[in-house]
């Protein structure tokens, strides 16, 4: 049975298929079972970060779905023309999202009955990934019906950055949530419905991450600090957990991932890694702290032995 994880946000911008991303290569590096990647957020970045242009299939989730138009009619797409292999792991699988349309195009357009009916055949097409030991899904950062039920399918993180507008979109996404399952409750409909908690992403401190839980009501699962690296693996097209493993966002996602794959002990080359990673883990914040000092005693020193010169 596949392990199935949704990463979520109620606002773009704020990290979460950066998390997504790095999260699918962390615990591809952990085990040698399938991993595999949905990217079911329309903008279509997640297939960007982990497979390269010629590597990529040719349909999405949503044709998958709903089939393809042809001159004879609609026909459907088979898994195989959905599926593309990771450049960055040789267990990472990953099936893209589609730009050119949505499943449904602004939930509060349609019936819930129509909603029910999507939602549904996307859960059967989750289902179909049962040989794959993680399944982990990006999902869609804007809030309509159908994107807040996709949530409350399987067990689900969300992510904030420390900004107050992200984090009041963090926390209106999560209430939506709540509000549609107990819609659906009232009506005898029972939901497995589980957020696991928040992920505070571009922070400063421990303090910052904590706020964000705090206004949120969710769990504190982690906390990414703020890198420059960031952006410039985003530059290369790559996950900064491939980019620069040492780096303190890097070391804190994979802490993150760890954590939430329950993979604890898998070998003991990586147990070794995993004990000095959690040293990391819960030292991020010190070593960048110690970076910046670095750097800054670092340029002091160039303009004193310039001034010298």
């Amino acid at each position: 049975m596949s392990k199935i994880l949704c990463v979520a946000s109620g606002k773009g911008g704020v990290g979460k298929t950066l998390l997504a991303a790095g999260m699918a290569c962390c615990i591809a590096r952990r085990t040698s079972n399938k991993v595999i990647l949905i990217d079911a957020d329309p903008s279509g970045k997640t297939a960007e970060l982990l497979v390269e242009p010629g590597a990529r299939a040719k349909y999405g989730w949503v044709e998958y779905i709903n089939g393809v138009p042809t001159p004879a009619g609609r026909r459907d797409v088979l898994l195989e023309e959905c599926l593309a292999k990771s450049t960055l792991a040789e267990n990472l699988y990953i099936i893209k999202s589609t730009s050119a349309e949505a499943l449904v195009y602004g939930g509060s357009d349609y019936s819930e009955d129509y909603v029910s009916e999507k939602v549904l055949l996307f859960q059967r097409f989750i289902e179909r990934f049962s040989d794959f030991a993680f399944v982990v899904i990006d999902l869609p950062a804007t809030v309509t019906s159908d994107h807040i039920a996709y949530s409350t399918l399987f067990r689900t993180v969300l992510v904030s950055s420390y900004t107050l507008p992200e984090i009041m979109a963090v926390k209106n996404f999560k209430e939506s949530v709540e509000k549609w399952v107990n819609a659906r409750r009232r009506e005898g409909i029972m939901i497995n419905h589980r957020i696991e908690g928040v992920i505070a992403n571009k922070v400063e401190d421990v303090k910052e991450a904590e706020r964000v839980a705090e206004i949120v009501n969710l769990p504190l699962l982690g906390a990414i600090p703020y890198s420059v690296q960031v952006e410039k693996a985003l530059e290369r097209k790559v996950p900064i957990t491939v980019y620069d493993l040492d780096d303190p966002a890097s070391v804190a996602i994979d802490e993150i991932a760890r954590k939430l794959s329950g993979l604890e002990s898998y070998e003991y080359e990586v147990r070794g890694e995993r004990k000095r990673r959690e040293l990391r883990g819960r030292e991020v914040f010190e070593s960048w702290k110690s970076r910046k000092r670095f750097g800054f005693n670092l340029l002091r020193l160039l303009k004193s032995v310039k001034k010298s010169r």
